[in-house]
């Protein structure tokens, strides 16, 4: 907007004549909707509320800073107060129908305070069940115990293992079997160890024999 023309429009608010003043500018703000200065003054000069808010509201899109118009804007949301009454009469009954509507507003908020806290008792609690460790089931594969008993017997341990599909594990006693082997075989040509042999070595032989034999033939089920 020229200066011209902002001049002419606040000669014509001075003189009073503010119709053609708002003409001017309606005519201006069809031109140039941004111009910040013309949304300020349609404001100013517009007779209808909601359409100078709106006008304030497109002009603090475009300069949040503008300090007039924020004014101007908290001036025209202000809410309008009823008239007041010349009257005592008039004046007794306007206060009592109020005094009626703050006691109604606070019975509506104890109802809703109350239904809220019937709705946070009555509500239903999440089932929590408890936790149950699984435990797992194992069976016995009656042909792999046979023949891994059979050959731990021998001195050949991990077979019921390998028998079982625990060839890893299978290989590992194998190993540790010849291990023991070598010591049996140790202790049977050394002629001191006879009663070690008998008493210790010879007992243990077997139930190593029975523990590689059931251990590898365990079947987890389900």
């Amino acid at each position: 907007m020229n200066n011209s023309l902002l001049e002419n429009v606040r000669h014509l608010i001075a003189q009073g004549n503010r119709i053609e003043a708002l003409n001017q500018v309606q005519h201006v703000l069809r031109l140039d909707p941004t111009n910040v200065e013309v949304l300020y003054l349609y404001a100013q000069l517009s007779t209808d509320t909601p359409a100078a808010i709106n006008a304030l509201q497109r002009l603090l899109q475009l300069q949040p800073g503008h300090v007039e118009a924020l004014l101007l804007l908290e001036r025209l949301q202000m809410p309008t107060l009823p008239p007041i009454p010349n009257d005592s009469a008039s004046m007794q009954q306007m206060l009592m129908q109020q005094h009626l509507l703050m006691q109604q507003q606070l019975v509506n908020q104890q109802q809703l305070a109350q239904q809220q806290m019937m709705n946070q008792q009555f509500a239903p609690q999440p089932l929590v069940l408890p936790v149950v460790p699984s435990t797992r089931i194992t069976a016995l594969n009656n042909s792999a115990f046979r023949i891994g008993l059979l050959c731990g017997f021998f001195g050949v341990f991990g077979i019921a293992h390998m028998m079982n599909q625990q060839t890893r594990t299978g290989i590992v006693i194998l190993f540790l079997g010849f291990c023991w082997d070598s010591l049996l075989a140790w202790a049977a040509s050394s002629p001191d160890s006879t009663l070690l042999l008998a008493c210790l070595l010879l007992p243990l032989h077997l139930v190593f024999g029975y523990l590689s034999a059931t251990s590898g033939a365990r079947v987890a089920v389900g």
